[in-house]
């Protein structure tokens, strides 16, 4: 079963997989393309197809390295100062 609820997002028995402008719309507001293409390259998500020229990948793989890389990169720890 194929339900297309969402342009760019498939669903079937087997899972869900979207698109990278889906997955942007899913994901909200700060999971961005650069931030999918950057997962790809370290090998935190995979391409799971192709819809034309677009990538599709498994949606529960975006989410997992969401998770994983949630917070990342955002804070910076200062160093206390020495006493």
């Amino acid at each position: 079963m194929i339900d297309r609820a969402v342009s760019g997002h498939v669903q079937t028995d087997r899972g869900e997989w979207v698109t990278t402008a889906a997955a942007v719309e899913l994901l909200g507001p700060d999971v961005t393309p650069a931030m999918i293409y950057d997962w790809v390259r370290r090998g935190l998500v995979s391409v799971a197809g192709r819809d034309g020229r677009r990538s599709v990948y498994r949606l529960d793989q975006l989410q997992a390295a969401e998770l994983a890389t949630r917070g990342r990169g955002r804070h910076r720890s200062t160093p206390s100062a020495p006493s």
